[in-house]
């Protein structure tokens, strides 16, 4: 029995460090995005807090509504996906040698408004077709064309096309977003923000600033969270909007809004103090404070730079750096064994993750209506260095062509035969045969190492 006790203090010491984890890398995502050159946007007589939430509203609703204009018209897009693996193991040379040599090619043509859409998938090895198939979309009906490895149409089950469709029901995205912003604002009560000056100490100088601060008890938190899934359900447009992206039926959303409020807990010792300290128009210092100890912090280092500062075992560390300007935005992370960078632009997005022996990097490069770029991981342990490159475009066109769909067969009528029928066409193909000689020629399915 006493065991199991200590294993629960140790889950539950565990679930709340990753809690609080989860809400520190919120707070970071939410202060890189806007935190630190929302205040440009405002006069220093209004509410920082609300100036966050508007302007990370309007920026959500201005990627909606880009999104919806783009998909509003008939789009014609061209994937193109090719790897390169690299090692001086015998393991993984010989799946470089498989590996490197296929290729991806994915084009599409689709129609959001009369849900319409033609997709070609390509799969090339040694640059020859291995598969070329096609997938249609015929306003509710779905089909896939195997080409030749088939005769006929196979027509497969629709289900879920209505859910792909309310994937990008932007005009629904863009309703909650706003209610969401307005049951979050409305519910704030003024009493849970204070404004003073004080004089504080920011690069070796002393600077009159305005502390803002935001108070939360554990009472505060229990009843705003009610409050604000109260509301919800009182929204009939904000409920529709649920429906439509969602998949869910209202009476699912109101039986899961029921859930969450019934599980909801009241911590009265806990309280939570978000502060900024503001000079004019421009951010200072950033901290969150709970039971008045310090958990994060940002620190001016220099124009536009911060230092993220974080409470660990009684200490306060330094977990790394936040340059923000008007054009970019840089985020260096350098926590015990991960290292971090992330930077964006309006042209790029870069990152890069290493913890021990392993790296990961992610970079893309967006030209107009093409983007380019790749996902490398690198494992010095295992010798391996794998990059996947991606390229893709997209431009407008009329309509989406027209596809013949009457030489079909249901899916649930295939027979054994049907099946026979294209895995003997399988074998026909050059490209399949070369595959499977490469494998059959290697060690990989003995896994002879």
């Amino acid at each position: 029995m006493e065991k199991e006790n200590i294993l629960a203090e140790e889950v539950k010491a565990k679930s709340g460090y990753t809690i609080s984890l989860v809400i520190v890398a919120c707070i970071i995502l939410l202060l890189i995005g806007v935190g630190c050159y929302f205040y440009l946007n405002f006069g220093e007589s209004r509410n920082p807090y609300i100036n966050i939430i508007d302007l990370l509203s309007n920026e959500v609703i201005e990627v909606i509504e880009e999104s919806e204009k783009r998909l509003n018209k008939p789009l014609q897009s061209e994937s193109d996906v090719s790897f390169e693996l690299n090692s001086d193991s015998p393991e993984f040379s010989e799946i470089a040698n498989i590996l490197n040599k296929l290729n991806l090619k994915v084009n599409m043509q689709v129609d959001m408004n009369s849900k319409t859409a033609n997709m070609n998938l390509g799969v090339l090895y040694n640059k020859e077709n291995m598969v070329n198939a096609d997938l249609i979309l015929d306003s509710t009906d779905v089909y896939a064309n195997l080409n030749e490895l088939y005769d006929k149409k196979i027509k497969i089950s629709a289900d879920g096309v209505e859910e792909i469709c309310g994937m990008y029901d932007y005009a629904s995205y863009k309703i909650i977003v706003e209610e969401f912003t307005n049951i979050l604002k409305n519910n704030l009560k003024e009493e849970y923000f204070v404004s003073k000056k004080e004089t504080i100490e920011v690069l070796g100088k002393k600077i009159k600033a305005t502390k803002h601060s935001m108070t939360l008890n554990g009472v505060d938190i229990y009843d705003l969270e009610q409050r604000i899934l109260s509301e919800i359900e009182t929204k009939e447009n904000l409920m529709e909007a649920l429906v439509n992206v969602s998949g869910m039926t209202a009476e699912e959303i109101k039986d899961s809004l029921a859930t969450a409020k019934e599980e909801l807990i009241v911590d009265e010792n806990k309280i939570i103090v978000f502060e900024i300290y503001l000079n004019r128009r421009n951010v200072e210092k950033f901290s969150v404070k709970e039971d008045e100890e310090e958990l994060l912090s940002l620190n001016k280092l220099k124009e536009n730079e911060f230092e993220i500062l974080i409470k660990e075992d009684e200490e306060i560390i330094s977990l790394g750096s936040v340059i923000l300007n008007d054009d970019e935005i840089k985020l260096v992370i350098d926590y015990e064994e991960l290292s971090i960078t992330c930077e964006k632009s309006d042209t790029s997005a870069y990152l890069k993750a290493e913890a021990e022996d392993n790296v990961v990097e992610i970079k893309t490069n967006i030209n107009d209506n093409n983007v380019n770029g790749y996902i490398r991981i690198v494992s010095t342990a295992d010798d391996m260095d794998l990059k996947v490159n991606f390229k893709n475009g997209v431009k407008e066109i009329d309509q989406v062509d027209s596809v013949n769909v009457n030489n079909y067969i249901e899916l649930e009528q295939m027979t054994d035969d049907d099946y026979t029928s294209i895995m003997e066409a399988l074998y026909q193909n050059n490209a399949v045969m070369t595959l499977m000689q490469d494998v059959m020629s290697s060690s990989i399915l003995n896994n002879t190492y």
